[in-house]
């Protein structure tokens, strides 16, 4: 539960390490709804703390598990967890539960000496050199090394990784995806109203013809069958199934490749890009409400351009938000993809 904010002690009185910028090195005011903002980020981050370790964490620990992150995070995430943790300090110190030293001692962390903090045994879990992107090969040789193996979980990551690149559905999503005739039903695993985050609660993508064949489809309706009764086998525990998935999954790609189940869901957005589909329409496929959300995955040379796509229904896609990246574009009167920068390059030496 978060506490009353403190009457604020003038910034004059302050350690100078308390106020620092929040965004680009640019903005030292805050609103007081900002403020608010920042204390239930901190909360949030306290909590996912506290699951990692197990145990009651201190603003120390939680700035020791945003410096253990902030070496993968973007900048302005990291800047963003930063002023989470500092509107915390900043709240301890007006009420005198936290000293100067402290106070430096937790700048420290966050700007990467967390070795002055307590050694910790924080799992360190994110994308750092995980594969975003992998051949036609390289997919192929996983898909027949998972066919080769006769079992429920072989058959299961065999579908996985053929449908990966097509569908783009988040590996804790495939266990609640559902048929119905050649669209895939998915429940979105991020979709929060509190927040913004996520188009729909569930998003439905039309797969291509390709896979529509009635032997494909009765295929594909036993494995998720199989999912579902293993995650209803395990408590509803949907980690255990992917942790099967993601075990065999190495075992097959071997020690050299980075390859993970993530990893196809990076390589459907550098497919949709190769093909010019349109930052909303990736977007509303992928399950995020902003079109600038899925910028951060596979890049678009990676992409293949033979792969046949699943669509989104036009709904979704016109309810996914324009990012701030695509309204700059707009409002500058750029091109939003390839193919219409290359249209007007063509109208112009026309005109010419």
């Amino acid at each position: 539960m978060l506490l009353p904010s403190p009457d604020p002690q003038p910034s004059s009185l302050r350690p100078a390490c308390l106020d620092k910028p929040d965004l680009a090195g640019c903005v030292r005011s805050r609103a007081t709804a900002t403020e608010v903002r920042y204390r239930e980020g901190y909360a949030r981050l306290e909590r996912r703390a506290r699951d990692a370790w197990g145990r009651q964490v201190t603003i120390f620990d939680v700035a020791t598990y945003v410096s253990a992150y902030a070496i993968n995070l973007q900048p302005r995430s990291y800047r963003q967890y930063r002023a989470h943790v500092l509107q915390q300090a900043r709240d301890l110190f007006d009420r005198g539960e936290l000293d100067e030293a402290e106070a430096e001692l937790i700048s420290i962390a966050l700007d990467g000496g967390a070795g002055s903090l307590p050694e910790t045994d924080l799992p360190v879990r994110c994308g750092h050199r995980r594969a975003k992107s992998l051949s036609k090969e390289e997919w192929r040789r996983l898909i027949e090394g998972a066919e080769r193996i006769d079992s429920r979980v072989a058959r299961q990551l065999a579908m996985v990784l053929l449908l990966g690149p097509v569908v783009g559905i988040r590996p804790y999503e495939w266990p609640s995806v559902r048929r119905e005739g050649a669209a895939l039903v998915v429940d979105c695993a991020k979709f929060s109203v509190a927040n913004g985050r996520g188009v729909a609660e569930t998003r439905s993508l039309t797969l291509p013809t390709a896979f529509q064949t009635p032997e494909f489809l009765r295929r594909l309706e036993r494995v998720l069958s199989e999912m579902r009764g293993d995650v209803e086998a395990a408590g509803g525990d949907v980690s255990v199934t992917m942790a099967c998935l993601a075990r065999l999954l190495r075992q097959i790609r071997g020690k050299r490749s980075t390859v993970t189940l993530r990893t196809l869901r990076h390589q459907y957005r550098a497919n949709a890009a190769l093909r010019e589909r349109d930052a909303a329409w990736i977007a509303a496929a992928m399950g995020h409400a902003s079109a600038d959300s899925q910028q951060s995955y596979g890049r678009k040379r990676r992409g293949w351009r033979s792969m046949p796509l699943a669509a989104p229904e036009q709904e979704l896609v016109a309810r996914v938000r324009l990012g701030a990246s695509t309204m700059s574009k707009i409002r500058c009167g750029a091109p939003l993809t390839r193919r219409e920068a290359l249209g007007r390059s063509h109208h112009h030496c026309v005109g010419r």
